[in-house]
């Protein structure tokens, strides 16, 4: 192992785990200086990890307030596996802490969106399909054609005034997007969570109380192309 990389993992098993883990013939100086070192160390690494939770669920915490949302950053960071990801992913499970410590569904909620409009962003840049590419295809292949979600896509909900409502979250360009979306459209997407045919994804609402069910499909699938939530599959 290089001695930098080495170096790095001993100051982190010593963060996570006590100063028992630090080698002292690492380190120019006496153990209490050293030790001193690690504690300054150790608050610099903590204060940017509640940054790096602030700037990522900054409507969670106007919504809980600054000083509350703080304490709750300071626990989560004593999550097992929390502190020592790195902070691009400290935000990762935030969500069901809250949940775990008995917050409110709105809190929860928008916790969840916000990370995953975050993980929308970061996503792979793959290729939304477009109406206008499944144009010229004969019918028979149409239905055959595979589809599947594209992967800065995804469906989960929202509460607002109260009520839960479906949000669909995109990004088949440079820009994250949002939407409502409604049961249909979200059936229809965890349907192409695999490689599916879109003549299955025009059939998966056929459990469902509908008088007008291929209608609906069709609704649904050609609003989740238009949001740029699908992908051909051999793409």
């Amino acid at each position: 192992m290089p001695q930098l990389e080495a170096l790095q993992s001993m100051m982190t098993a010593a963060l996570d785990h006590g100063p028992e883990h630090l080698h002292a013939e690492a380190f120019a100086g006496t153990e209490a200086r050293i030790l001193a070192g690690m504690k300054v160390h150790a608050n610099t690494i903590s204060h940017a990890r509640l940054i790096a939770l602030e700037e990522t669920f900054p409507r969670t915490r106007d919504l809980l307030g600054v000083e509350y949302f703080n304490q709750l950053s300071r626990d989560f960071l004593d999550w097992p596996g929390t502190a020592s990801r790195r902070l691009p992913d400290i935000g990762d499970g935030f969500a069901d802490f809250l949940a775990d410590q008995g917050e409110g569904a709105e809190a929860i909620a928008l916790a969840a969106f916000e990370w995953q409009w975050l993980a929308s962003y970061h996503a792979p840049d793959m290729p939304a399909l477009c109406l206008a590419d499944l144009a010229g295809i004969a019918p028979d292949a149409l239905l055959e054609t595979q589809l599947v979600t594209h992967p800065a896509a995804a469906m989960l909900k929202a509460p607002t005034q109260g009520q839960a409502e479906l949000i669909l979250i995109t990004r088949p360009d440079q820009d994250v997007l949002e939407r409502r979306a409604d049961v249909r459209m979200e059936i229809v997407f965890r349907c192409a969570a695999a490689s599916t045919p879109i003549c299955n994804l025009l059939n998966s609402l056929a459990e469902t109380p509908d008088d007008e069910q291929p209608e609906s499909a069709m609704q649904a699938l050609v609003s989740l192309i238009e949001a740029g939530a699908l992908m051909r599959a051999d793409d």
